[in-house]
């Protein structure tokens, strides 16, 4: 899903969480659009309304778990009922909060697999959870996008930083990298200097031959010496 996506997603889940099962009416008016991307998450009841499964069956079994503390309680004097009954409400509060946090915490762990995977530098893998956690959600969102582009540029995972590191020294803010894309769309690891060297001298020998061609040897290795040659020196290709 897209960041949008997963907004729009954690959106209907809260909606529902305090409000049951949610008519197409107010889905629309929450998350507008983007109902279509992320309909398949939900299931459409008897009723024409729609709900998340998962968190149905968290529902049901916190409310079993609260009538079972309820009926725990029978039996007692009228002061303790009363006493009980305020901590009750405060149960049931600090269970909701909980079933919140339990999401969010969700979203949090699927987002630092998926960035695990993909630096793939796999080192000291708790501390970078901790610090992962820290952060902001924008600030791993773009991370997310970042990353793809730094593991391109860094093949080689000896020259790789540390994921501690690259999220110390905010690496995906402080270093932009250049990008290409192939007819498929898809990024292409981005040229190194090395590879720049090479292109720059094969062009430039190709230069030289169509010079050769149309004017003479001549005239194409004055070319050569006067304006290719320095920018070869430059390159390191000599």
């Amino acid at each position: 899903m897209t960041f949008e996506d997963k907004g729009a997603y954690m959106e209907l889940l809260m909606l529902q969480f305090n409000r049951g099962h949610m008519t197409k009416d107010m889905i629309g008016r929450t998350v507008g659009q983007l109902w279509v991307n992320i309909k398949d998450k939900f299931i459409e009841d008897e009723n024409g309304c729609f709900f998340n499964e998962r968190l149905e069956q968290e529902k049901n079994k916190r409310k079993a778990f609260s009538e079972s503390r309820r009926n725990n309680r029978k039996g007692v004097n009228q002061y303790t009922k009363n006493k009980e009954h305020k901590s009750g409400h405060m149960t049931l509060h600090m269970e909701n909060e909980n079933e919140n946090k339990d999401l969010v915490d969700n979203n949090i762990n699927e987002s630092f697999e998926k960035f695990w995977n993909l630096y793939d530098k796999k080192q000291g893998r708790t501390e970078v959870n901790k610090k992962w956690r820290k952060l902001k959600e924008v600030d791993r969102q773009e991370i997310l996008q970042h990353v793809p582009l730094y593991v391109a540029a860094t093949p080689d995972k000896q020259y790789r930083k540390n994921a501690m590191t690259y999220l110390n020294q905010k690496t995906w803010k402080d270093e932009e990298l250049p990008t290409r894309t192939g007819k498929d769309g898809q990024i292409i690891r981005p040229e190194t200097q090395e590879e720049k060297d090479a292109r720059i001298f094969m062009e430039t020998i190709k230069d030289y031959n169509t010079h050769k061609t149309l004017y003479g040897e001549e005239s194409a290795n004055k070319k050569f010496n006067q304006n290719v040659q320095p920018n070869l020196n430059n390159n390191r290709l000599t």
